[in-house]
């Protein structure tokens, strides 16, 4: 799964396919930590999307659709939180061609009430390096169709 409830720092532990995990725990929704889990070794060269909970709710369709999100960043390399606003308390909302490439493709066919971990390669980003991102999607408001 990846959204797992409970508590500490950071942790080292074998995942399902024999390969190891970096688990970073993080806030998250309401007020539970949420442990982040990070493959070990060299980052993955493509996008990976991971649905960590379904939602029931509007599909994210278009690139005019407004998001309104819960999520936190972290970066692959280290598991180094630079963003979160379960933290902060603060829903960040925006038009989906307005993020960068990686939550662009990442997050289109997700619905509202979903959470989605992303892992975003630099060419998706901003050619910097990659980050891994838990995102809860609480509202989509479609674009005019």
């Amino acid at each position: 799964m990846g959204l797992l409830a409970g508590c500490g720092g950071e942790s080292d532990s074998q995942g399902e396919e024999g390969g190891h995990l970096r688990t970073v725990a993080v806030a998250g929704p309401g007020t539970s930590k949420m442990k982040v889990e990070i493959p070990s070794g060299s980052p993955p060269e493509h996008l990976v999307v991971e649905d960590l909970r379904q939602g029931d709710g509007i599909r994210l369709q278009q690139s005019k659709d407004r998001i309104f999100v819960k999520y936190v960043g972290l970066e692959y390399a280290n598991g180094r939180e630079f963003f979160n606003s379960w933290e902060s308390g603060f829903t960040s909302t925006f038009l989906l061609e307005e993020t960068h490439e990686g939550w662009e493709r990442g997050l289109r066919g997700m619905r509202a009430g979903g959470v989605r971990k992303l892992i975003t390669p630099p060419e998706l980003e901003y050619d910097t390096t990659t980050f891994v991102y838990v995102i809860e999607l609480r509202k989509v408001e479609p674009a005019a169709r």
